[in-house]
């Protein structure tokens, strides 16, 4: 049986919203690119080798389409869990690329530790609520492949996420342990 393990999506096409002029809301909607499809298909090509019991996703559209992939492939269920969402910014829905990304280099600077005045979701309160939707996992989540951001991944197992690549797995931490 697989260990548990945490997936970083395939790659989005953010392009799809922004050249539309879409507010930063729309990367939640971005579908995969074509070279993230094929990133998909490979790693279900991997994982329909291996014994998946169930994949479980963040319900943003990137990971949607990047555990469909791999549930199919391995002919399991798929379950979508809010709390592996993707890191809140904090900001309107108004908001354009630029400010997210400002919020996501201020997120940096303070390695998630939220000061007085942020808007935007600590670290802390992304790894509770990941390790929550972990813990709901049936046979503490043996089994399971979670399919999710690089933002939690990096809450739950303390892998640094901008260096994950798409599809790549991470172990997730052995029930009780929990990154501080």
């Amino acid at each position: 049986m697989l260990a548990p393990g945490l997936l970083r999506h395939a790659e989005p096409d953010y392009d799809s919203g922004e050249s539309r002029g879409l507010d930063f809301r729309s990367r939640d909607t971005a579908p995969l690119s074509r070279l993230g499809e094929q990133q998909a298909h490979q790693a279900a090509a991997r994982f329909a080798q291996l014994e998946v019991a169930r994949v479980v996703c963040s319900p943003m559209t990137r990971t949607l389409q990047t555990a469909a992939i791999i549930a199919a492939a391995c002919g399991v269920p798929l379950a979508v869990d809010i709390d592996f969402r993707e890191w809140d910014s904090g900001l309107p829905a108004s908001e354009t690329y630029a400010k997210w990304q400002e919020a996501t280099d201020e997120f940096r600077r303070h390695v998630g530790n939220a000061p007085d005045r942020a808007t935007w979701e600590s670290i802390r309160h992304m790894r509770d609520r990941a390790n929550m939707a972990l813990s709901r996992l049936p046979d503490d989540g043996y089994g399971a492949l979670v399919v999710t951001h690089a933002f939690v991944i990096e809450a739950v197992t303390g892998v640094d996420g901008r260096t994950l690549q798409y599809c790549e797995l991470v172990p997730t931490p052995p029930p009780g342990w929990r990154v501080r």
